[in-house]
Parts: structure tokens; sequence; C-alpha cells
């Protein structure tokens, strides 16, 4: 099994699933949001492991965001090119397993959801 965290810098969230994931022996990939290159594909199949519309991707609180012209009402495709071009702008923490399910683990206990 693989494991993916996409985590944000300087984050308590994801330091604490990253000690969870070791303390149980998970295998993982960590990739920092500020650094990522993502494409719309993979936000959209993210999307679709996560059951989620792209605006619930988005951190609302993120300066990125508030400087947009986006809204909770703009189309799903805006949303997407936003993320690929601010993926720092996605919520903390994100864990995927085996490129099939996904989860946003705030709280970090939800990623025994994914054991």
């Amino acid at each position: 099994m693989s494991y993916i965290l996409y985590r944000k810098i300087n984050s308590d969230i994801s330091d604490s699933i990253e000690a969870l994931l070791v303390q149980q022996g998970v295998d993982f990939t960590s990739h920092d949001t500020q650094h990522i290159k993502i494409t719309a594909s993979h936000v959209q199949d993210l999307l679709e492991m996560l059951g989620m519309w792209a605006v619930d991707l988005v951190e609302k609180e993120h300066p990125l965001w508030h400087d947009s012209c986006l809204n909770e009402e703009s189309d799903d495709q805006e949303i997407i090119d936003f993320i690929v071009n601010n993926p720092s702008a996605m919520k903390d923490a994100i864990v995927i397993k085996d490129q099939s399910r996904a989860i946003i683990a705030n709280p970090p206990e939800n990623v025994f959801s994914l054991f």
C-alpha cells in the first residue's frame, strides 16, 4: 500500500498526521503544497477520491482565495484552475491511499479511516 500526504509547511495538523503514520509503521511520501506541481486532471482525480466539489477543497481563509475573484458559486473548472495555480490554498492535510481513496485528515485521527 502506498500513502501520500499533501501537507502545509509549519502545520501542527500535518506534523501530527506524519507522527501518526510513522507510529503505525505506514510507508508514505510527503509533499508540501507550497512546492508541488499539480495538474487539473490530478485535482479532478483527488476530488473524486474525496467525494467533494472543488470549492470544498479550498481553504477559504487563505489570502490567495481572498484575493481571487472566486467564491462559493464559482464554476468547478475555474476553482480547479485556481488550485492548479495555487496548490498551497488546498485544505490541510490530505492523505491519499493507493491512488484510490483520500481524506482530509483534520482532525489528524481521521487518517485511521484509511487503515
